[in-house]
């Protein structure tokens, strides 16, 4: 996806790249839509909150911190520079 982008994605495309077969990866994934759910959540589970760091802190404020992570784990990703 960092190469081709999104729209690139496919299970033949994938197993392509891992020298493999669609057979395999529909063993781990439902389709398209759930290899791409998958890899939604990969990259948002990289943005995340420390409760240590947001101890005490107002919700609002929570919410700002959470952005910023977001923003900063959505500008390390190539593809959506060309956007």
């Amino acid at each position: 996806m960092d190469e081709d982008g999104a729209d690139a994605l496919s299970m033949g495309n994938l197993a392509q790249r891992l020298d493999s077969g669609t057979a395999t990866l529909y063993r781990h994934f439902t389709g398209r839509a759930d290899l791409v759910a998958q890899v939604v959540d990969g990259v948002l589970a990289d943005a995340h909150l420390d409760d240590e760091a947001t101890d005490g802190m107002a919700w609002q404020q929570a919410c700002t911190t959470l952005a910023h992570s977001l923003f900063d784990v959505f500008a390390a990703i190539p593809t959506l520079h060309r956007c």
